[in-house]
């Protein structure tokens, strides 16, 4: 069973997977790193028991069509569970959760409800209501919504990672667009000005938003709307973070060089 399956997918979303073996006691059964509840932390947490076992099969008992159970305990405090329930296709190609114990979790980091705000801290987590039930376009309105309401802010703290070459292209084409009510328009107009830290392996988190932006919902089915939601907070997070990690970087390297001109004063 892959682990990214188990740790961050959503309810009822198909996970395209090939099963080499076709018996239960054959099925792979990998540790996992999530959240524990009583460590407070994430930790590891390990399967219990043989999924053949769970409803009395044989081990060469076949897979199709299977509703399976798998427990999962905390390694650390040895107390800690979390359950799953996986539908196996007939012919093996995919699987899907069909519940999970505890629910998806929607708790949010403290640096991106910060920058969110409380009003559309309680919207994106709409969203991700809405992504943990596989429904595509809710996640995607919602999270839309997010980006049209802090793009402005997020591209102003932006600004202080820009290249110095660049800065001032940046801030000109912002400021042409101040008045804009159109978020996409002002992301089109900045995102080749990047600087390669935000441009991890060549991916531009801004050009990849307003292709997904501009796409929109109305002629994507809601596997490809929730594809799509899913990028749009996965750029957020990315941005967000990195900007929040500059900061903290850049507040360190002057406390720093202060704590040297002191030193050197003496």
């Amino acid at each position: 069973m892959p682990k990214d399956f188990l740790e961050s997918f959503p309810l009822y979303k198909k996970f395209y997977y090939d099963f080499i073996n076709q018996s239960l006691g054959l099925v792979p059964k990998p540790p996992i790193k999530m959240y524990c509840d009583i460590c407070k932390s994430n930790q590891t947490f390990n399967n219990t028991m043989d999924y053949f076992k769970l409803y009395k099969r044989p081990e060469d008992y076949r897979a199709n069509g299977e509703v399976i159970g798998l427990e999962y305990i905390c390694m650390s405090c040895k107390k800690f569970k979390r359950y799953f329930f996986i539908e196996i296709s007939e012919d093996l190609n995919w699987i899907r959760k069909i519940g999970q114990v505890p629910p998806w979790d929607i708790s949010v980091d403290k640096e991106i409800g910060d920058l969110l705000g409380k009003e559309r801290l309680e919207i994106y987590q709409k969203g991700l209501i809405n992504e943990s039930q596989s429904y595509g376009i809710g996640a995607f309105a919602y999270y839309r919504r997010i980006v049209e309401g802090v793009i402005d802010e997020l591209l102003k703290e932006i600004s202080v990672m820009i290249d110095e070459k660049n800065l001032v292209e940046y801030n000109e084409a912002l400021k042409k667009l101040k008045d804009s009510h159109n978020g996409e328009e002002k992301i089109k107009a900045v995102y080749d000005l990047l600087p390669l830290r935000l441009i991890p392996n060549g991916n531009n988190p801004l050009k990849i938003l307003y292709k997904v932006l501009s796409e929109g919902i109305h002629s994507d089915s809601d596997e490809e709307c929730l594809e799509n939601a899913q990028t749009i907070r996965h750029i957020l997070i990315f941005l967000i973070t990195e900007v929040k990690n500059h900061q903290i970087g850049a507040k360190q390297f002057t406390a720093g060089l202060k704590r040297l001109g002191e030193k050197n004063k003496d």
